[in-house]
């Protein structure tokens, strides 16, 4: 009786104690009502770093963060002639980009200022005739890798602007270069316009391999795990072993490839000249999908993983799925867009040889923004430090930043 009196008294107290934590649950607020607060998502710090073309060594163009609805201009740099090159950005708050006007310069993202500019032009026609730079920089490790039409990749002290060393190649590179940490020692990765892909040390500026492809390489080498994966101008992709260069596969699309393969979660998007876009399975190779429309595609992809963003040369932005190639929607702009989409915030970016930079909202192609600069734009935008950084064939390197002015 005793025993049966004590196990009333335990369930008694449980009951109580479970009752009193339910009350106290929905005192604090487990108890969903009109006067609960919402808690607003902490906003994403953009990247401080934009160290190759691409933004990262798959080439996908995605960057982190959240873009503004409204920008304004920060500041221009002016050079001395075209820039169609794309900026980079590296840990110290300075960017870098080449120019038609044979130099690549060092420009302070706080104020635009000229940090240093470098004079490209070794071999032929020495230091005294003005060889294009076409190709985006890329900077790692405090140095900075940009080729040029005088045939080399030049190896720059980000610091001081002082040669490290130059590497000839056969022809003119106006691709970006791409690197991998193989072995313990940094290699950098270069195509050419001799056709072809080259792996030099980064230190020394020796070379470790060269892979041959049948035509020109316009593009960056793009990473997929241990394979560098390079589209040509013979219309073929090309996968080697980033190690030792050895071939790994050849994938025909039929079509010469202007454009940097981007590597998406397994996919190789590739755009071309034969007006399409094509994903390949980066395993067996297979065809996943073509999209295809009336004019070439120059512009590289850009991706967050569900969707994938292209320019054409019909003056359109398109997105497309992904896993399908379905076409999501499509946005008119007045001119040809070879620029290459930027990826950030839901939001996505180009600028168009009509002399107009686009935001458009990634899900439905809406237009958030746009701003006129009036040259042709063929440079690609970079999203670092919550500064928007564009070139333009105008000759200027353009600065946007957040704008906090009410709207009008």
């Amino acid at each position: 009786m005793v025993r049966q009196k004590q196990s009333q008294a335990r369930w008694l107290t449980v009951t109580l104690c479970v009752i009193v934590g339910w009350v106290a649950l929905g005192a604090v607020g487990c108890k969903r009502d009109d006067q609960s607060r919402k808690v607003e998502p902490r906003p994403i710090a953009p990247p401080l770093v934009w160290a190759m073309f691409r933004g990262d060594a798959a080439m996908t163009g995605y960057a982190a963060g959240q873009l503004p609805d409204r920008l304004k201009l920060k500041w221009v740099f002016k050079t001395g002639d075209a820039v169609v090159s794309t900026p980079v950005v590296d840990e110290n708050g300075v960017a870098y980009i080449g120019s038609k006007d044979g130099w690549v310069y060092a420009v302070s993202m706080a104020d635009g200022g000229q940090v240093w500019k470098y004079r490209v032009g070794v071999g032929e026609g020495g230091g005294d005739e003005a060889y294009a730079v076409e190709a985006p920089p890329m900077v790692v490790d405090g140095v900075v890798y940009v080729g040029s039409d005088d045939r080399h990749l030049h190896a720059i002290d980000a610091a001081t602007g002082e040669r490290k060393w130059a590497f000839a190649t056969g022809d003119r590179i106006v691709g970006s270069a791409n690197t991998a940490v193989i072995d313990g020692r940094r290699v950098v990765y270069v195509g050419s316009y001799d056709s072809v892909l080259y792996a030099i040390d980064a230190a020394t500026g020796t070379e470790l391999w060269r892979a041959e492809t049948e035509n020109f390489i316009n593009g960056a080498p793009a990473l997929a795990g241990d394979r560098l994966v390079v589209g040509g101008c013979d219309g073929f992709v090309y996968l080697f072993d980033a190690k030792s260069g050895s071939l790994k596969n050849k994938l025909e699309v039929a079509e010469p490839i202007a454009s940097t393969v981007a590597v998406v979660d397994g996919k190789l998007l590739v755009s071309h000249y034969g007006n399409a876009v094509v994903c390949l399975d980066a395993k067996t190779g297979r065809r996943v999908w073509r999209f295809k429309r009336g004019q070439p595609f120059v512009s590289s992809v850009g991706s967050d993983g569900a969707l994938a963003y292209v320019g054409g040369r019909d003056g359109r932005v398109y997105a497309l799925d992904v896993a399908s190639g379905e076409m999501k929607w499509e946005y008119r702009t007045r001119g040809q867009v070879d620029s290459s989409p930027l990826v950030v915030g839901g939001r996505v970016v180009v600028g168009s040889e009509d002399g107009r930079v686009y935001v458009l909202d990634g899900e439905d192609g809406a237009e958030v923004w746009r701003y006129e600069i009036g040259g042709s734009i063929v440079s690609s935008p970079v999203w670092a430090r919550g500064l928007l950084l564009i070139g333009c064939e105008d000759g200027v390197l353009y600065a946007f930043e957040k704008d906090d002015e009410p709207a009008r």
